[in-house]
């Protein structure tokens, strides 16, 4: 379906779709807590006295039992780029280009991260201790060799300058 869009627009459209989607779930989210004291506590019901009120309170928590229902459904709903699917961002990064670009943005996010929390720790003061130091905190990275070779020589040339 996307096969011909270039890996920085599917990029930018799923980032998009994403958030989107984050703000249905949440408001689905929201419908169910509000749902849990309609539908499933009295709470509620109490307060409304026998007479068309009750009718009308009635098909009230029905409807809004559906609401919930059909929100959930549209959540997973077919991946159409007008629908803001849970599958339409599938779709769009369903492809390994498009998932090594991600891959590596998210390796730089996380390697600029490690960079900042390593400058504000307090510094050994032996050569050899700042390079064990900084070689126990990448570990847990997923780094390409080129990565870590860089992030070292980026290290070494700002310590022992």
């Amino acid at each position: 379906m996307y096969e011909t869009w270039e890996t920085a627009k599917r990029i930018s459209e799923a980032k998009r779709l994403t958030t989107r989607v984050v703000d249905h779930l949440q408001y689905v989210l929201d419908i169910h807590e509000n749902n849990a004291i309609v539908l499933y506590s009295d709470t509620l019901s109490k307060q409304v006295p026998t007479s068309y009120a009750a009718n009308a309170f009635n098909v009230f928590r029905e409807a809004m039992h559906q609401i919930e229902i059909v929100r959930i459904y549209a959540l997973w709903d077919n991946p159409v780029i007008e629908r803001e699917s849970i599958l339409t961002v599938v779709e769009l990064i369903d492809d390994q280009k498009v998932l090594g670009a991600l891959a590596d943005q998210a390796r730089g996010k996380a390697l600029k991260d490690r960079a900042v929390e390593l400058r504000r720790r307090p510094r050994p003061s032996h050569p050899r201790a700042l390079l064990r130091e900084r070689a126990r905190a990448a570990r847990p990275l997923p780094l390409s060799a080129e990565d870590l070779a860089r992030f070292y020589e980026e290290v070494a040339a700002e310590e022992f300058a």
